[in-house]
């Protein structure tokens, strides 16, 4: 989605609707408490907490005492942001694809928890945000995104990485959809929701581990549930040791372990201040098996479809 459409969208009428939609609506408030409960293992007493695509302000007003701030692209949520947290340190109204050397290394604890990256025109513009957010995190800070998985829009699971199919030259990735919904504030179109696997992979580049956790399966209407990501052990410029990813199972998978993967390709030497280098895939395997192994659904889409063909041809 452009962002011009965006601050658009998300101007005074439904700046005065969001918290009644989202943050407090009774449909959401499952959702919401996992936000909050999560966050709170983040934080402590003195941490420095910047909400990307801080909306209303309505999560960073949940920790009063803490020091934190906001930025967002919408002057109205900003304004509500504003007079829900009277002692945050700084609400900045900004484009979150620009990099903002200012706040280079300043930032204990880096969230976005409300997709406020998705409102962008590519997923080039979504990695320039995540890079962005690793950028503004400390050198002992963390970065806490909930990235999307395929599942959450479609309700069904497909395999990010078809190695070994479809038939002919290369692989088959999907790297991420462009999807659009309508609320009562308007319609939300043409929003970038890369794949999982994506984020993994961009924030691998940038720190030594990558925690996803899977949710408890709240809401219950949610197709599948949610996932979080928290990143931890920033890189200093030069560093060249291989990352380490966790794939944590949720409550309702008991009978499967965290799974635990190492880089096997290291990243190019980072720079705070300057894009990160092109995407690279940095475990032993494909992310979309890790993902699979740490789920309960595994899809054999293209082999399915080669079988069938086979015998279609075959009559």
């Amino acid at each position: 989605m452009d962002p011009d459409k965006a601050r658009a969208l998300y101007g005074s009428h439904y700046a005065d609707l969001y918290n009644g939609l989202w943050e407090e609506s009774d449909t959401w408030a499952p959702e919401t408490r996992l936000h909050v409960e999560w966050l709170s293992r983040c934080i402590d007493p003195n941490v420095r907490w910047l909400d990307v695509g801080c909306g209303t302000g309505w999560i960073l007003s949940q920790f009063p005492d803490i020091m934190r701030a906001g930025i967002d692209l919408s002057p109205s949520m900003l304004e509500r942001a504003r007079a829900a947290n009277p002692g945050a340190l700084e609400f900045r109204q900004g484009d979150i694809r620009d990099d903002i050397p200012d706040w280079f290394g300043s930032w204990d604890l880096v969230s976005s928890t409300g997709h406020a990256w998705c409102y962008v025109s590519s997923i080039d513009e979504v990695e320039t945000i995540a890079e962005n957010m690793a950028r503004w995190a400390a050198p002992t800070g963390t970065v806490f995104v909930q990235p999307p998985d395929l599942c959450d829009l479609t309700g069904h699971q497909l395999s990010y990485d078809f190695t070994g199919g479809p038939p002919g030259q290369g692989n088959l990735a999907i790297t991420g959809v462009v999807w659009s919904f309508t609320d009562e504030g308007g319609v939300h179109e043409n929003m970038i929701w890369p794949s999982l696997d994506v984020w993994v992979g961009w924030y691998s580049k940038w720190f030594h581990r990558v925690e996803v956790h899977t949710w408890p399966h709240e809401p219950e209407f949610l197709p599948c549930p949610r996932k979080i990501l928290i990143a931890r052990g920033k890189r200093a410029p030069g560093d060249m040791e291989p990352a380490e990813v966790y794939f944590h199972p949720g409550p309702g998978q008991p009978d499967q372990e965290v799974q635990v993967f190492t880089s096997s390709v290291a990243p190019e030497p980072l720079s705070q201040g300057t894009n990160a280098t092109e995407p690279v895939r940095l475990v032993d395997r494909p992310l979309s098996h890790l993902i699979e192994r740490a789920a309960p659904w595994r899809p054999e889409l293209w082999r399915a479809l080669r079988h069938r063909g086979r015998r279609l041809l075959s009559r």
